[in-house]
């Protein structure tokens, strides 16, 4: 039988993986969300959007590594200070704006920045 510990460490396990399943779910929406709003101004989802992307950093380092690992995929970028400790990268690119390019771009901007010590804030028009 397994221990209470074990137990307890099984249920925080399952814990996190909902947290993170509703935290996507959320992402998703906020997508979705935006891309309709494009579509109620009248812009056509047909044709590739020029799109800003934002990101946090607490070192200018970790948002320059960022921003070399985006410009290899044809990103373009502009550095922000805020603040001694606060560096906001906007990284911008025309691409077909759907759903699923998005979320797919989501996952692997939240891990280059969590790599990078930053975080991943989200998307919009510049």
């Amino acid at each position: 039988m397994p221990g209470f510990k074990s137990v307890i460490a099984v249920l925080a396990l399952i814990a996190l993986t909902g947290i993170a399943r509703a935290q996507e779910g959320v992402a998703a929406a906020q997508d979705r969300a935006a891309i309709e709003a494009m579509r109620a101004q009248g812009m056509d989802m047909a044709e590739p959007q020029t799109l800003e992307f934002a990101f946090y950093f607490p070192e200018k380092q970790g948002a320059r590594r960022v921003m070399g690992a985006l410009a290899a995929d044809g990103f373009s970028g502009e550095l922000r200070t805020e603040g001694v400790d606060a560096f906001i990268l906007f990284a911008r690119k025309t691409m077909r704006v759907d759903l699923e390019t998005l979320s797919g771009l989501r996952a692997q901007f939240e891990a280059l920045a969590r790599e990078a010590g930053g975080s991943y804030d989200g998307w919009g028009l510049p």
